[in-house]
């Protein structure tokens, strides 16, 4: 027996013999049960929107863009599996009855390539909820974190050197750090002045460093310059007025 018996458009017959034929004239079962023009299209601009957003993800790489695609596949996977459904249910009941069916009956006497085609759609269903899950973790996550100091930096001799330590955390405020993003004042670092190994410090405490101090920037374990302190300032100046600005417009 075949293990992929769907068909598309699905056959509107087939639904005589499912509750969802008192839906699939409704909004929800044009969505849902692709069986006419309408249903159709519907479907074709959710296939459209998830090959869009997969090729955005593609190019960004960004997890708010995975984020989308993924809910949109999870989407897609609701009318791709009705027409898995629906098909099986025909197999078991007879065309001259409305007779409604229950997932019992597709246990027990189903098209067992439907029941396997269905299976293996519903698991990856669930890998998809897994995915949009820990997306929308990751997501929040970023947007409740705060906002990055723009921090300018020259170049240094060490750029691109890997940290030396696999735990960091500020020496002035106690702050747990994380490699993706702190810095080390140097300075303080060779007169082992408050630090035995290294003086590392969050974004916060870097404002209130002395700016004759050899001060590195680090993004993922990587040195990537020093701190610039004139130009930082400078920087974040601006960006305050013109924040200032625009709330008093």
């Amino acid at each position: 027996m075949s293990l992929v018996n769907a068909s598309f458009p699905i056959n509107a017959s087939e639904l005589n013999l499912t509750p969802a034929y008192d839906i699939a004239d409704t909004l929800p079962g044009h969505f849902e049960l692709p069986v006419d023009t309408w249903g159709i299209v519907i479907f074709l601009g959710l296939a459209a929107m998830a090959a869009a957003l997969s090729v955005g993800y593609y190019y960004t790489h960004s997890e708010p863009m995975a984020l989308a695609a993924v809910l949109a596949y999870l989407v897609l996977s609701i009318p791709v599996g009705n027409l898995f459904i629906v098909p099986s249910a025909s197999h078991v009941i007879d065309d001259s009855k409305r007779i409604y069916y229950t997932p019992a009956v597709l246990r027990t006497e189903g098209s067992h390539g439907d029941r396997s085609a269905a299976m293996v759609i519903g698991v990856v269903q669930v890998g998809l909820l897994c995915m949009g899950l820990f997306l929308t973790f990751r997501v929040v996550s970023a947007a409740l974190a705060p906002k990055r100091l723009v921090v300018k930096c020259v170049p240094h001799v060490r750029d691109g050197t890997e940290y030396p330590q696999a735990h960091v955390g500020c020496n002035k405020c106690g702050r747990v750090l994380s490699l993706d993003y702190f810095f080390s004042d140097e300075t303080c670092t060779k007169s082992k002045t408050g630090c035995q190994i290294s003086y590392e410090l969050c974004q916060h405490c870097l404002l209130e460093c002395p700016h004759d101090h050899e001060v590195l920037c680090w993004e993922n374990g990587k040195c990537i310059g020093q701190v610039d302190f004139e130009a930082t300032q400078k920087c974040n100046m601006e960006e305050a007025q013109a924040l200032l600005a625009n709330s008093l417009e």
